[in-house]
């Protein structure tokens, strides 16, 4: 299956894309779950607003980069749940 739209970058052209912002941002690309970010803000656009979608997947960001700095393993699926919680439930 291709999910790929006429134009847009191939996987592997996103994948080099994000390993050059975690360069560019000193990160260790691993760190990264991408899978995770997308369903977060999947989540939170459909459920509650679009808008708040990349803002959300930020503060997630944020969250874990402070408990990692203060010395914590922050686990990243344990706060995402607790943001999706949060969300109205699906209309069906």
């Amino acid at each position: 299956m291709n999910d790929q739209q006429p134009g847009e970058p191939t996987r592997q052209e996103q994948e080099d894309y994000l390993v050059q912002v975690c360069d560019a941002l000193g990160l260790d690309r691993d760190l990264l779950d991408v899978d995770l970010v997308l369903e977060l803000t999947k989540q939170v656009a459909h459920r509650f607003v679009r808008p708040m979608a990349p803002v959300t997947s930020y503060a997630l960001g944020i969250a874990v980069g402070a408990a990692a700095a203060a010395g914590a393993k922050p686990d990243q699926h344990d706060l995402a749940a607790r943001v999706t919680a949060l969300l109205p439930t699906e209309s069906a």
